[in-house]
């Protein structure tokens, strides 16, 4: 499945970017991650809860930083087992500067 997505925030490109790299911020904006607790300083142990029309579940596992572009870009890994089945997907965060502020994409592709 494939999720895409843009957000315009009130706040300046660089605060956005130290914002969007921080574990607790992520965890607090990203829907259903109830767990995000430090590994080292690329990899976490994570709880995520999905709940959609079709699936409902709890997933634990492990999400990833694979690449961090400042300001521009961040990719993230997460993958989890549950009762359900398996999570398993990348993310990619995107920033850009416009008048309002900051300008953030995500495109998402998940397999459950």
């Amino acid at each position: 499945m494939r999720l895409e997505g843009r957000q315009v925030i009130e706040t300046p490109l660089a605060q956005a970017w130290e914002r969007i790299v921080d574990p607790r911020v992520l965890r607090a904006c990203t829907p259903g991650l109830e767990k995000l607790e430090a590994r080292d300083a690329d990899h976490y142990d994570a709880l995520l809860e999905v709940r959609m029309p079709a699936l409902t579940g709890r997933f634990e596992g492990t999400l990833e930083y694979l690449e961090r572009v400042p300001p521009e870009r961040v990719r993230l890994r997460l993958s989890g087992k549950g009762a359900v089945g398996f999570v398993d997907g990348d993310v990619t965060l995107s920033l850009s500067q416009v008048d309002e502020g900051t300008c953030v994409q995500h495109i998402a592709d998940v397999q459950i």
